[in-house]
């Protein structure tokens, strides 16, 4: 893999646009590597040489494994780049363990030749994986291209092999797009890469997975990118797309015309137009064909969904991830799923958001601060491991001062290896993991869980406060203490003043807290807040009226006149307050909470047999009219 700099990054960007050489050689400055991971590391290649000769994994596990934990208990801080030289090595001997014979047969030596495809793949494969098809995949890759030429596209080359260990397609509605073969990906981009707007040589395999998950055939992706081979604004060619207003009205009587086509290629949506789903495949397609990651970013409200494209792209000297384009006014405040190519899992938009740190952190740290968190879960199961004895002493050839102090299998440990890691790397998911499960273990003391708290909202407070709020959620949620635990609910609310949509969950949460131990006088004021101040930030005004009508007709009953009187004043004055979607077609007015609020409100009239109000209501409703005092 090659080093991440912030210099090699921005010069890979515009390498494209500048027909200019790979930027290859501008590579950020790595930090010396210490004299242990000197030592670990000679250490870890004896025994890989040794497995080659030998072909007994079982051996190389079991010393390897031995000098991971020599150098994580007789490392001091300074020298956590050994735990990475070691980290790696078991890994890729752990996986390769796994896969059969014969592929063990092709690669083995390949990758003791390799060092930095090795080190790139065996520290992106993921649990989830299939770690058989994987190192397959590879073989194919080797077998299409040879070994040098993989090796040196090393860092796509891997995300190739974690996205392809399974068949992969995507269903965008009615329509399936299946990937070409995985070789073919990586031909594509080897023949193509003086043309590609960001080399992929200089950008983080955890990065290029939302390349490599490319659906587009060679020629789509040829086509798109000699179509838009100047223009860089992956967003634009979201609205480029013709909507299919006929289709979405009545789809019965209109039928899509690109599906009626009987082709769904890149050329063919251009041409026919689409739905959202349409418009954001095109766009994440050709800037994945442009060497661009992207992503197919969904969310649902009360009636129809809504996708639109995320992508990562250049701010200043650095690079982050944009999801705005094509993300309508009611969905600016919802939170935005992302299917993970690697594991298949929905994600938060806010996680890959934050992944986009890890752009410009250099290659070697970027693997230190993974194998610290790694090393921090390591520490916490032999803990839990009844009868593990820490190793006595540091890996061969490493002298020691003889008043050094080696690590501890403690939560104190644990927690300055994981402070270690995420300061190098604040988007490290595995980091962050590691300490919700230590909370919801309740392993964590009261002051540590305060001074983590804080670490959280330096490390990432400022920039990602939906990641802060997606990581410290479940975490302040395990404290059992109610005062404590209301009192964080209380600390992160104060935080998110910027972020009326994430203050109003907050705020929702302590509610809940409240209304499950005995305080639903303070509850209902919690909701009632959400109601009165954030009735236009995020969709937890319609949740917070549900509750509040809920605990009305619990203490007051179900008549008539607690409904008029209390119940639908209260939706009535919430909904004079929400803002009408001004920017949005009809389609899209029903995710609105001014839509879903008003739908509610009708229902009510309706159940107190106020039919001419209900009536009112839907009538403007259905013209986007009402609500309160609206300029059309």
């Amino acid at each position: 893999m090659r080093s991440i700099g912030t210099t090699a990054l921005v010069a890979g960007l515009v390498a494209g646009l500048a027909c200019a050489q790979p930027a290859v050689a501008q590579r950020g400055r790595a930090a010396q590597p210490s004299d242990m991971s000197v030592r670990v590391g000679e250490l870890a290649r004896a025994e890989l040489e040794k497995l080659v000769a030998s072909g007994d994994f079982g051996a190389a596990q079991l010393a390897l494994s031995d000098l991971l934990d020599r150098a994580i208990y007789h490392s001091t801080d300074k020298e956590l780049d050994a735990i990475a030289e070691a980290d790696a090595a078991l890994r890729l001997v752990s996986q390769l363990a796994q896969v059969d014979r014969q592929t063990q047969g092709v690669l083995l030596p390949v990758l003791v030749e390799e060092e930095e495809l090795a080190r790139t793949l065996a520290m992106l494969v993921d649990p989830k994986d299939d770690v058989g098809g994987v190192y397959r995949t590879l073989a194919t890759l080797v077998e299409a291209h040879g070994a040098k030429k993989v090796a040196a596209f090393d860092n796509l080359a891997a995300a190739i092999c974690v996205v392809h260990d399974r068949p992969f397609s995507r269903r965008i509605n009615e329509n399936n797009a299946a990937s070409m073969a995985p070789a073919d990906i990586l031909g594509y981009y080897a023949e193509h890469v003086r043309d590609m707007d960001i080399d992929p040589r200089v950008v983080p395999a955890e990065l290029l997975i939302y390349v490599a998950d490319t659906t587009a055939s060679d020629e789509e992706m040829s086509w798109a990118l000699q179509q838009y081979r100047r223009n860089t604004d992956v967003g634009a060619r979201f609205f480029e797309i013709e909507y299919d207003e006929a289709y979405f009205r009545d789809p019965v009587k209109n039928p899509k015309k690109l599906t009626e086509s009987g082709e769904f290629t890149l050329q063919a949506i251009k041409e026919h137009g689409g739905v959202c789903a349409d418009q954001a495949y095109f766009a994440m397609s050709v800037g994945k064909a442009k060497g661009v990651p992207t992503a197919y970013v969904t969310a649902r409200g009360a009636e129809v969904g809504h996708a639109w494209v995320g992508f990562l792209e250049l701010r200043g000297r650095r690079a982050g991830w944009n999801f705005d384009e094509g993300r309508y006014d009611a969905y600016q405040n919802i939170q935005g799923l992302v299917l993970n190519p690697q594991t298949g899992e929905q994600i938060p938009d806010s996680v890959l958001s934050m992944s986009g740190e890890n752009a410009t952190v250099e290659e070697r740290e970027l693997r230190v601060a993974q194998s610290a968190c790694a090393a921090a879960q390591r520490l916490g199961l032999q803990r839990l491991s009844r009868g593990y004895a820490a190793p006595t002493s540091p890996p061969d050839g490493v002298a020691r001062p003889g008043r050094f102090t080696p690590r501890e299998h403690s939560v104190e440990s644990q927690l300055a290896l994981l402070e270690a890691g995420l300061r190098i790397a604040p988007a490290e998911p595995a980091g962050w993991a590691v300490l919700k499960g230590l909370a919801e273990r309740r392993d964590l003391t009261m002051k540590q869980m305060d001074e983590w708290t804080r670490v959280i909202d330096r490390l990432c407070g400022a920039k990602h406060p939906d990641f802060m709020v997606w990581v410290l959620e479940p975490m302040i949620a395990s404290v059992e203490d109610t005062g404590d635990q209301s009192r964080l609910w209380g600390w992160l609310y104060t935080q998110l003043r910027s972020r009326p949509d994430l203050a109003s969950r907050v705020l929702m949460s302590q509610g809940d807290l409240m209304r499950r131990t005995g305080d639903p006088g303070a509850a209902f004021n919690a909701y009632i807040e959400v109601v009165n101040k954030f009735a236009n930030a995020g969709t937890s005004v319609v949740e917070a009226l549900g509750t509040a009508e809920q605990m009305i007709r619990q203490e007051k009953g179900e008549d008539r006149q607690v409904v008029e009187r209390d119940v639908i004043t209260m939706y009535q004055r919430a909904w004079r307050a929400i803002d009408r979607p001004r920017q949005m077609g009809g389609a899209f007015r029903t995710q609105s909470n001014w839509f879903k609020v008003g739908e509610r409100l009708r229902g009510l009239y309706e159940e107190v047999g106020n039919d001419s109000q209900a009536g009112a209501i839907a009538k403007a409703l259905g013209s986007g009219g009402g609500g309160g005092a609206f300029d059309d």
